[in-house]
């Protein structure tokens, strides 16, 4: 199982639980995706080992508390996708350490916040020449936004 590169188990409705920490040991993961499923309880620090992942897809399960600061380390990660769960709290801004993400969607979760401009930074529309984030999906409309952000893709200027 150590040279496992992908992990597809969405759409497994019928698994229940919390994210095994120990899927951080497979060291040459590159996608994992749990997305669609009924999995509950926060995002194990663990993942934060998966150094070689590029794809993670959470999205629309019952996943909750803060969103781990230990995720700056998946520094070859491309896409996060986290909306549709019941994360609170911030985006760390350790992750602008994210150098190569595309896509970050965490909409649809109970979180509050101010994006930084810093993170704001790693867009590839960023004045200052910013990085290659091209999709940053948060919770911005709506009579009570959330989500107060002027980089976001979905958010009025």
């Amino acid at each position: 199982m150590s040279e496992m590169t992908n992990v597809f188990l969405d759409r497994n409705e019928g698994i229940v639980g919390r994210i095994p920490a120990e899927l951080g040991n497979l060291s040459k993961l590159e996608r994992l995706r749990l997305s669609n499923m009924s999995l509950r309880g926060p995002i194990p620090t663990a993942l934060g080992q998966l150094t070689n992942l590029v794809d993670l897809s959470l999205q629309n399960n019952r996943l909750s508390r803060s969103l781990p600061e230990e995720l700056k380390n998946l520094v070859n990660l491309e896409s996060l996708i986290l909306s549709g769960n019941e994360f609170t709290g911030d985006i760390p801004m350790s992750w602008r350490s994210m150098s190569k993400l595309k896509r970050l969607e965490i909409q649809s979760n109970k979180m509050s916040f101010d994006l930084d401009e810093r993170l704001c930074s790693l867009r590839n529309t960023a004045p200052e020449g910013g990085g290659l984030l091209e999709a940053l999906v948060t919770d911005c409309q709506g009579d009570e936004p959330r989500v107060s952000c002027n980089c976001c893709t979905n958010c009025p200027p």
